[in-house]
């Protein structure tokens, strides 16, 4: 119709108009109405007009289309700004994550934390980041396959997965990193971690390639946001690891009836620390990469030059250490020590009254030391009630047993437990020889025949009252009633 309308304007000026076309027109279109008009009307006017209307019939219709697929692109962009945000944010929760896993950190006593009380911190701030990695993931996986991004496809579309920019973003270096979250993730499950602590405990090393990856991924510039709880964390780790290749200095063990045993340790005097604080020990004899943790039973204060540590046989590391020093006669154990950690105040002499389980009332002769001064617990205000719930009387005196007690050898490649050595210190004190005791404390509890030969032995003795067959009232006492 356009053409035909312009086809009219092109015969206009011609003499075909005028003595062919007009003529023919005028006898089929004069009517009464439009007059002479009419023929004007019809060729110049209702052409235009009716392509104008068809034009907007066809320009509603197609405008729904476009509004659709604007729309949809609508919602591909929210997705991927969503998914963009969630990263974001788990950068955030990784800025903070590794405070609280850094056992010698000077900020955390700032706000009265420890590392073993931050622990927790660490557990949430794990679980949210890598919610909201993955849904970042996800999203992004989401996004590329809608869009025709996610896989290249011949010579049309984006291979998204496989993209490794050199100026930026690193694709392939986010998912890697994902994955070995994703393992020390699944790994780190309570279920899991019980029942495979040791798998928990090696992938969690996988730190060293995430972060690694991680930085590939994000950039420089977003990894100057979490870098200081990382350099933090790393210098931490550096000081442990060279505090670990040390052999600590082990003066003897007292092996318990209960199958526990006593390490005794030569410490700097120097070293504080406050009671329920831990270190980590490792002995190459029994397991050259496990490292436990155990709480220190000596007080710095008593014991200046010793540490004391006390290991229940609970498990197979344990076992196999009771089992080592048991059956053989070792004249030396290379043992390593990292820390002590632990609180900086002693709050738990804020209260009256403690309650202490026990294996066997034989660990109570660990309250005095294996030797140096002793004095100092004769001063000490105790009232020890035992209450022996296996046993309903006092078991004969042929049927007990003592505690049995190693002395070590000096060794010169050994120094003292310290938080900062000093080697000419720690060769000084390495060369103190500690004398043996004449007596040990035995079982004074159960008041054998042997003289009492020290006024702390005599002052335990009368602050401590045995109960057999009985059960404390653990209500009564802690409540005050």
């Amino acid at each position: 119709m356009f053409l035909g309308w312009l086809t009219v304007w092109i015969l206009l000026p011609t003499k075909i108009y005028f003595s062919t076309l007009i003529p023919s027109l005028q006898n089929k279109l004069n009517s009464t109405y439009f007059r002479e008009q009419g023929i004007n009307l019809l060729l110049y006017t209702f052409p235009i007009m009716f392509i104008g209307a068809l034009s907007c019939i066809y320009l509603h219709l197609h405008q729904e289309k476009i509004t659709d697929k604007l729309h949809s692109r609508r919602w591909e962009v929210k997705l991927r700004s969503v998914s963009l945000r969630f990263g974001y944010t788990g950068n955030i929760c990784l800025a903070f994550l590794f405070f609280p896993v850094t056992r010698g950190s000077s900020i955390l006593p700032l706000v009265g934390l420890t590392s073993e009380s931050s622990i927790k911190y660490h557990i949430w701030l794990g679980h949210l980041s890598m919610l909201l990695f993955s849904a970042h993931a996800i999203g992004f996986i989401i996004y590329w396959a809608i869009t025709n991004q996610l896989i290249k496809v011949g010579s049309f579309g984006y291979d998204k997965l496989l993209e490794w920019s050199k100026t930026y973003v690193s694709n392939v270096a986010g998912e890697i990193a994902i994955l070995i979250a994703l393992a020390m993730w699944i790994t780190s499950i309570p279920r899991i971690r019980r029942k495979m602590y040791e798998v928990f405990f090696y992938t969690h090393h996988l730190y060293i390639l995430y972060i690694l990856f991680y930085a590939i991924h994000v950039g420089v510039v977003d990894m100057c946001m979490i870098a200081p709880g990382i350099f933090l964390f790393l210098i931490d780790r550096h000081l442990r690891f060279l505090q670990s290749r040390q052999n600590a200095q082990l003066l003897s063990v007292r092996l318990l009836p209960c199958a526990a045993l006593e390490l005794n340790f030569s410490k700097n005097p120097s070293l504080y620390y406050n009671p329920t604080s831990f270190v980590f020990i490792n002995v190459p004899k029994v397991s050259k990469l496990q490292w436990h943790p155990f709480t220190m039973n000596s007080s710095c204060n008593m014991e200046t030059n010793q540490l004391s540590v006390t290991i229940k046989n609970v498990g197979s590391w344990s076992n196999k250490l009771y089992q080592e020093l048991s059956s053989t006669s070792l004249d030396h154990l290379h043992v390593s020590v990292e820390g002590p950690y632990g609180p900086h105040t002693a709050q738990f002499l804020w209260h009256e009254q403690i309650v202490m389980n026990y294996v066997d009332l034989t660990m109570l002769d660990l309250m005095l030391p294996i030797s140096g001064s002793t004095t100092q617990i004769s001063n000490l205000q105790l009232q020890i009630e035992a209450y022996i719930t296996r046993e309903k009387e006092e078991p004969s005196r042929d049927t007990q047993k003592h505690i049995q007690t190693i002395w070590f050898k000096p060794n010169l490649a050994d120094s003292p437990i310290s938080a900062r050595r000093n080697t000419l210190e720690n060769k000084q004190i390495m060369n103190v020889e500690v004398q043996t005791p004449k007596t040990l404390p035995g079982s004074w509890i159960y008041g054998s025949e042997r003289e009492v030969e020290s006024l702390p032995h005599q002052s335990l003795m009368q602050a401590t009252r045995v109960h057999f067959g009985a059960r404390p009232d653990l209500k009564s006492k802690l409540c005050g009633r």
